[in-house]
């Protein structure tokens, strides 16, 4: 049955998002209920924490320049966001070097040791983000572009683990995976996060013309693909493939808007 949106539940939710998605500490604490049934605000939360990110990182650019930025960029992330995203990036990409499918491809995502292939991922993804945001620094000609460009790949990264929840089976067992996708069931919720990503991708746009459109793409192809590839592999969607759909996109992203800037 559809939700009720409220502006009370709309601000408790938005703000049990960012704490979820943060090391921010809270007087109150807020239930992983809460966040899960504001999943569908998740680009006001993202523009909030991405602001957190990378505001300090513009600022570092000024001071020192694009690599500096880009090293700033990626420690200030992996800190307030504990490495959340990382950790379910480096889970599904071993279930997928492993080429297995149904529970032996559980087994692997819920193995605790990380494998061979989890850990060359999670290289090349820190190796890729660095170089990528350095270029992507280097090529925009004012903070304000490159502030943009920069909240709108957070912003859609996020926004991709919303859109694969919605198309997505949920989990078979407990978990915090399976309360995000089985909340992101609602008809008005998603009419409401399509609105509200709409009108942020807009705000980006103007600041930032069209590079800040590129992530929408990208994060969009990203959350389909990987549900054509869980729904085969598992036959539904966890925390895991949704941190995963989060890194994936973002990684994508920055490869694209790296491309598409070298080329301009």
């Amino acid at each position: 049955m559809p939700s009720k949106v409220s502006g009370a539940s709309i601000a408790r939710s938005i703000l049990a998002l960012v704490f979820f998605l943060t090391i921010i500490p809270s007087r109150k604490r807020w239930s992983i209920e809460d966040a899960a049934k504001g999943f569908y605000l998740i680009p006001v939360a993202s523009f909030i924490r991405s602001m957190i990110i990378v505001v300090p990182a513009a600022f570092a650019m000024l001071c020192s320049g694009p690599l500096l930025f880009a090293l700033t960029l990626l420690s200030l992330y992996v800190f307030i966001s504990r490495g959340l995203h990382i950790d379910g990036l480096a889970d599904y990409l071993d279930a997928v070097g492993s080429l297995k499918k149904g529970e032996d491809a559980l087994k692997v995502m819920k193995d605790p040791r990380k494998g061979s292939f989890a850990v060359l991922a999670v290289s090349l993804y820190v190796a890729t983000f660095i170089i990528c945001m350095r270029s992507i620094a280097s090529s925009l000609s004012n903070v304000v572009e490159l502030l943009g460009v920069t909240s709108s790949i957070f912003m859609w990264s996020d926004e991709a683990m919303f859109l694969l929840a919605t198309m997505s089976t949920p989990a078979p067992y407990g978990g915090l995976g399976r309360l995000f996708v089985e909340r992101s069931k609602d008809n008005v919720k998603c009419v409401v996060n399509a609105v509200l990503v709409s009108v942020m991708t807009v705000l980006l746009y103007a600041l930032s013309g069209y590079v800040s459109l590129l992530p929408s793409v990208c994060s969009i192809v990203t959350a389909l693909l990987i549900h054509l590839d869980a729904s085969k592999r598992l036959g539904f969607v966890n925390g895991d493939i949704l941190g995963a759909s989060n890194e994936i996109s973002k990684i994508v992203s920055m490869i694209v808007i790296t491309g598409v800037l070298g080329a301009a």
